[in-house]
């Protein structure tokens, strides 16, 4: 059996059917094999960014594993910053490299180059990947293919990178007699380690009762690995038995039902002040896996949750000792097996806490709802609109930056929708090409792209593969005509010198984008219906662009401003509704 024959039959085996490549010298042999097999899904794209967020973007929203596959240099360092992405946010992916002949792969350190196109990306990515491996003989091909989609999805999810010489694909194997890593003392080693930390548990949960039967105001902070581990209905139930209050990050918008009356909103920098005055004002936060970084602290991490006990639980035992060092309980663990662990305590309800929240979200929401800026619409109330209106199986990929905020803020999510946000990287344009392969894992959902007017042209080569392939996604594009995020930074510490931002910056005509990919076109302008031309945009089963027109000095609001505590937001509260909080959270 030819080696990469191979390498596709088993991929399809880990029910992986999509492979995302675009065309290089030295993986044709395995991408003759993908033709060859009609199980396996070859889809191309027109830039090696776009294809990496793909596969990225597939695996968040299918919870699989899914393959990237592309050739050597400078295909492959092209890839660098979206591996990088994958590993910042947990996500498991596994990028294979085709790579020049053996005899053509430099040894000598001293010598740059030996084969043309030739690159070591193994050394380059072995810091942002759980495990990368070139492959040097045929007969370790399932050794380390089984340990690779093993690692992938085992505890904390990172990307893995494989880089296969152009001559061992083609060459040909026994699959009878190859090795296999389930059976290796590699194997029993790693899974007598699990075990040993799950034993741990006990003693860990009975020191938690305790903490939440004397605590009065305890919150939870969510991350969405509780999705990924398909325990979502479990931490919801853990929430409704005990009448807890719950607040996201930004990552994890959808991790929970917004309609659930539990859910306070989203934590962070941009976050919803309702939740970070929750969060900064308890006496117990429980962080499931959530890894307490500085956007959710603040830069004075001393003062995060200054009366609370904290107990954090996550697989990763480095991330216990990332950041807040005075945590008060860190419980090595999986999710699974922390929360299947409640399902016979007994506990007080803790609603008097949670309904004191509840009347500070309303009275939040009430005061910061606004509907125009100018002659424009606002945008929170543009996408708090939109909810209502978008069906129950959306799913949104939000691109970075203001708009991204905006969204974030304000679309309220039901059970089965999704938000997809980019973490730690912040790489722009990738809601794009992420939108589009989100529709080939999820084909009868309705997939919303969302972008400003500038991350929008990073991957704008991607709307002739969105034609080709005739995916019916709504693609939003906010217009405020510069880029604000950026802007309102230098207007803050640079006397308006808007470089780039707006001097310097500009934006195509963006109805005729639309009309030159054969893409529909609508919009909304100043006093257009919102819901009217909404209802319009999203019914279409066609590729359709609807272009949202903003103030160009939009704000994003509420922000924390550098010195300041995640509950001290910028613009503040006026004095009568301070009081009104006050009294609420002391009652």
């Amino acid at each position: 059996m030819k080696l990469s024959n191979y390498i596709i039959d088993f991929i399809r085996q880990q029910w992986t059917d999509t492979i995302f490549s675009f065309s290089g010298w030295m993986i044709t042999h395995l991408e003759d094999s993908i033709f060859l097999n009609n199980k396996v899904k070859l889809v191309s794209v027109k830039h090696e960014q776009a294809w990496a967020f793909a596969a990225e973007w597939y695996a968040r929203s299918s919870w699989k594993t899914w393959i990237a596959m592309w050739t050597s240099w400078p295909w492959a360092t092209n890839m660098i910053t979206w591996i990088a992405s994958a590993y910042f946010d947990s996500v498991p992916v596994i990028y294979i490299t085709g790579q020049v002949n053996t005899n053509e792969i430099t040894h000598k350190a001293w010598i740059r180059q030996t084969g043309f196109q030739e690159a070591d990306i193994i050394s380059m990515v072995s810091k942002i990947t759980k495990f990368s491996y070139q492959i040097s003989k045929p007969e370790e091909i399932r050794y380390i293919l089984e340990k690779s989609f093993f690692l992938a999805n085992f505890q904390r999810k990172w990307p893995i990178v494989l880089d296969i010489p152009m001559n061992i694909q083609r060459q040909e194997i026994d699959p009878q007699i190859l090795d296999s890593f389930f059976t290796s003392s590699e194997y029993i080693n790693i899974k007598r380690e699990e075990e040993l930390i799950t034993k741990k548990i006990d003693k860990d949960i009975n020191n938690l009762i305790m903490l939440l039967k004397k605590s009065k105001k305890p919150i939870i902070l969510l991350w969405w690995w509780c999705k990924l581990s398909n325990i979502k209905k479990d931490i919801e139930s853990f929430i409704k038995k005990f009448d807890i209050p719950v607040v996201t990050s930004l990552m994890w918008l959808d991790s929970i039902n917004h309609k659930l009356k539990n859910y306070i909103w989203m934590i962070w920098a941009y976050g919803n002040r309702q939740a970070n005055i929750a969060i900064m004002n308890c006496d117990l936060l429980l962080v499931l896996w959530a890894r307490l970084d500085i956007r959710q602290t603040w830069a004075i991490k001393e003062k995060f949750c200054p009366d609370a006990k904290i107990v954090h639980i996550d697989i990763d035992n480095n991330e216990l000792w990332y950041n807040i060092s005075n945590t008060h309980a860190k419980i090595h663990q999986n999710l699974e097996n922390f929360i299947i662990r409640f399902d016979n305590i007994s506990l007080d309800k803790k609603s008097k806490r949670l309904n004191q929240l509840i009347k500070i979200k309303k009275i939040i929401t009430k005061n910061e709802t606004s509907k125009k800026e100018g002659q424009f619409y606002n945008m929170n109330y543009f996408f708090e609109t939109i909810s209502d209106i978008c069906p129950s199986n959306t799913i949104y990929s939000n691109d970075v930056g203001q708009t991204q905020m905006w969204a974030s803020q304000s679309l309220e999510l039901s059970q089965n929708q999704q938000l997809l946000n980019c973490g730690w990287m912040w790489a722009m344009g990738f809601s794009l090409p992420s939108a589009m392969w989100v529709y080939f894992a999820k084909s009868k959902y309705k997939i919303i792209s969302i972008n400003g007017d500038g991350w929008f042209q990073l991957n704008i080569q991607e709307l002739e593969t969105i034609m080709y392939h005739k995916i019916p996604i709504l693609i939003i594009v906010v217009n405020n005509n510069s880029l604000w995020m950026v802007r309102e930074f230098q207007e803050a510490y640079f006397a308006w010198r808007n470089i780039w931002t707006v001097i310097g910056y500009s934006c195509p005509n963006i109805s005729k984008v639309a009309k030159a990919y054969w893409l529909k076109y609508y919009k909304i302008w100043k006093n257009t219906d919102i819901k009217k031309i909404f209802k319009i945009a999203v019914g279409q089963k066609f590729p359709t662009i609807l272009e949202v027109f903003a103030s160009e000095k939009s704000k994003l609001v509420p922000k924390v401003m550098f010195g300041n505590t995640i509950d001290n937001q910028s613009p503040e509260l006026n004095e009568r509704i301070k009081s009104q909080i006050q009294k609420i959270l002391h009652t």
